[in-house]
Formats: C-alpha cells, sequence, structure tokens
C-alpha cells in the first residue's frame, strides 16, 4: 500500500523540502565553523568543515543536481534514471554526478574517522610526532580525504560506465549488469567500512578511559570542553551510521530480494541521507558551545528587534501615548503611567528644591521611587508581567538629566509655590 502511495510527485515533493531545511542548517553551520570556532577548538575546525562540505556536495547532486530512481529488473539489470540539472545535460555529466557522489560519501566516512584518530592522539599520546607536527597531520588529513576516496570514487565510476547499456548522451538512462568483481568490490568496501566503526568505538573508548584518569584533578571548565568534544564526535559518528552505513547494507539485500522494491527504497533512502546532512548541522551547533552561543545570541537578537524598549528614553511632557495591553507603547515616544506620574512629580520634587527644601525634595523622591516600584503599584499596571518601564534606573536618569520642557515647568511652578507661600 505504501509503495503505491509514494510515487515519484511526493518523493520529489518531501525531498525538496528536505533539501530547502538542509540549506539553511549547513549554511549557518559552516559560517559558526570558519567564524566562530574559538582558538581552543582551532584543530578541530577543519574537520567540522570538511564533514560539512562532504554533506553539502552529496545532498546537491541528490537533491538539485541529478536525483534519480533506481530499478532493477529480472535479469540483474539495475538502471538509473536522472532527473534535475543533469537530465538536461546528460552525456559525462551523468558520470561526473557519480564520481562526486561517490567520492562525497567516501569523504563523510574519512572525516569521522579522522576526527577520532585526532581526538586519540591529541588526549592519549600529546607528545608524539603526529600530536605536534602540523605537517604530519595535513599529510595524513590528505591520505585520508583525498588519497584514499579519489581512487574509488574513479572506479566506481569507470565500472559502471565500463558495462552502461545505454546511451546517456541521448537519454538520461544508465543501464548496467553488476558484474561479480562489481560484488566483490562492494564487499571489500563493507569490510573496510566496519574496520573503520570498531576502530572509532576503539578509539573513543580509549579516550574516554584516559579523560576519567587524568582529568581528576582538571577545572571545572576544562572537564566541560572535553566532555563536549567526546559527546559531540560519538554523535557526529553515529548519525552516519544509522541514517547512511546502516541503509546501503539494507538497499543490498532489497535488490537480491525484493527487486521490484528497489525503487521505493532508494528514495526513502536518499531522504535518509538528506535528513542525515540536517541532523549533522544541527548537532555541530548545538553540542559544540561557541556554535551554540552563537545562535542564540542571533535568536536573541531577532526576538529584540520585535520589542519596542523605552526604558532607557528621556520621557518628555506632553507625550504620553496609549499603552497596549502587552505593557508597551504603541506609539513613538509614549510614556508608561509609571513614568507619567514619576515626570508630574519629580517636577514637584525639583521645585521644593528649588524654593531652598532639599531634605523635603529628597524625601519625595524616594518615596516616589517605592511607590512606583511596589508591588501594590505595578498589579494595577497594563503589561504589569516584565514592564521595562518600571525598572528605578529609568527614574534616576529622569532625574538626572532633566528635559528643557520640564526645568522650564519646574521653575513655572516654583514661582507658584513662592507667591503661594510668602
Amino acid at each position: 500500500m505504501f509503495l503505491d502511495l509514494y510515487t515519484h510527485t511526493v518523493h520529489t515533493v518531501c525531498l525538496s523540502l528536505l533539501a530547502a531545511v538542509f540549506t539553511v542548517a549547513s549554511a549557518f553551520t559552516s559560517y559558526a565553523i570558519v567564524r566562530k570556532t574559538p582558538a581552543t577548538l582551532k584543530a578541530y575546525r577543519f574537520l567540522f568543515f570538511y564533514l560539512t562540505l562532504s554533506h553539502q556536495v552529496a545532498i546537491s547532486i541528490l537533491c538539485v543536481f541529478g536525483p534519480f530512481d533506481v530499478t532493477m529488473s529480472e535479469t540483474g539489470e539495475i538502471t538509473f534514471i536522472f532527473y534535475g540539472i543533469v537530465s538536461e545535460l546528460r552525456g559525462k555529466w551523468i558520470f561526473a554526478e557519480g564520481f562526486l557522489g561517490t567520492l562525497a560519501a567516501a569523504s563523510v566516512v574519512g572525516s569521522v574517522w579522522l576526527s577520532f584518530f585526532y581526538r586519540y592522539f591529541q588526549v592519549c599520546h600529546p607528545k608524539s610526532l603526529y600530536s605536534t607536527s602540523q605537517v604530519l597531520q595535513g599529510a595524513v588529513n590528505v591520505v585520508v580525504l583525498i588519497v584514499i576516496p579519489v581512487p574509488v570514487a574513479i572506479f566506481f565510476t569507470f565500472c559502471v560506465w565500463l558495462t552502461s547499456k545505454d546511451s546517456p548522451a541521448t537519454e538520461p538512462v544508465v543501464t548496467f549488469t553488476a558484474l561479480t568483481y562489481m560484488y566483490v568490490m562492494f564487499g571489500g568496501l563493507m569490510v573496510v567500512f566496519l574496520c573503520v566503526i570498531i576502530s572509532c568505538i576503539a578509539f573513543i573508548a580509549r579516550v574516554i578511559w584516559t579523560l576519567r584518569m587524568s582529568m581528576v584533578h582538571a577545572s571545572e571548565r576544562t572537564r566541560e570542553m572535553q566532555r563536549m568534544l567526546t559527546i559531540t564526535l560519538i554523535v557526529l559518528s553515529v548519525i552516519p551510521l544509522i541514517f547512511g552505513g546502516i541503509p546501503i547494507l539494507i538497499g543490498v539485500y532489497v535488490i537480491y530480494v525484493a527487486p521490484s522494491s528497489a525503487t521505493t527504497f532508494y528514495r526513502l533512502f536518499f531522504l535518509s541521507i538528506t535528513i542525515e546532512g540536517i541532523l549533522t548541522s544541527v548537532a555541530t551547533v548545538l553540542l559544540v558551545k561557541p556554535y551554540k552561543e552563537f545562535l542564540l545570541s542571533c535568536l536573541g537578537r531577532v526576538k529584540a528587534n520585535k520589542v519596542v524598549t523605552v526604558a532607557n528614553a528621556t520621557p518628555k511632557v506632553g507625550e504620553i501615548g496609549s499603552i497596549s495591553a502587552t505593557g508597551g507603547c504603541t506609539t513613538n515616544g509614549c510614556l508608561s503611567y509609571a513614568n507619567t506620574l514619576r515626570e508630574i512629580w519629580g517636577i514637584m520634587a525639583d521645585s521644593l528644591f528649588f524654593i531652598g527644601l532639599p531634605a523635603v525634595s529628597k524625601k519625595f523622591n524616594q518615596k516616589t521611587d517605592d511607590i512606583c516600584t511596589s508591588k501594590k503599584f505595578q498589579e494595577v499596571m497594563p503589561g504589569r508581567k516584565k514592564s521595562a518601564f518600571l525598572h528605578r534606573n529609568s527614574f534616576k536618569t529622569t532625574r538626572s538629566k532633566p528635559s528643557d520642557s520640564r526645568q522650564t515647568i519646574t521653575i513655572i511652578f516654583s514661582t507658584y509655590l513662592i507667591v503661594f507661600i510668602r
């Protein structure tokens, strides 16, 4: 039933939506890695960025450049039917897509393994040649990320081209027969993949044991950073395994057992790869503290732009506007009820000071502040939950820097008091 409902149109819509989400998430992650990585994590910046870049290449190919369907006949022939941009380019571009896709998949595996390898030497063997020599680290990066993946991608693409029975120059279709040596090669790659998993488990187990023994007298900040890196690496390795490695093994099994279901399964597999990229980007940002703080600061700025803050504004007489139900002003330059009352009472206090009664003026000011900030006064104020207008500092600012109109009114009111007293 599900196989009939999950048509090519539904698959295209789902894939496009996930690709849009991944574009936003990976773009933010890439910027955070490049611009917000602190000096203490500088050594991991390249590995995090290369992992994100590998996902970007793979998902761009699967979702935008050349999405394709996979079918398999009873005779064992596998057919790739291409859509998207590559269906218009055709020819050699189809095989170029196969090369880049294979290279990106191998780069994801290499990036994850290299992160564990580097972490192992930094924690367990900090004085080794690899840990102290940037030249050796760069050489290992080149071997793991370029020297090994490129020949694998070339060999896979060459095998498909060699056994292809169609002409990609005329139709965006590639049909080939999976020969025995191709299955042998695929089996060898699965063995390598299994060795990568086992070695990563061994690396992280040794790292955890070493940290547990050596971090007893370390500061809380050091322990927190080490814990953060360890958890991040574990999560970034589990995500590709669940959403990438395991589905590939299931896909090979489906080809043998139920070839008629291969099309639907591989459509779901491509969705799984896209979800993997999204989760990898999200996990990188949320688990690495500097990236998470950058995300929260961005969200805070967006939220702050939607809130009108007038607590530090200098209130002026005659600019009283309406107050919304949430405690904010509905017109520019308006005052809250508290500031309005404080303005009037402030004029009276200044007038008392002006006519020679400073002690009375000071006591009047203190009493005014106590009234405006009292709980009972706030209960009758609109927007009393988190009103920025009732802050005591705003009242002090009003007294220390009175406006010209307030000074004028104070002088006039003081004159009337002097005349009245006399």
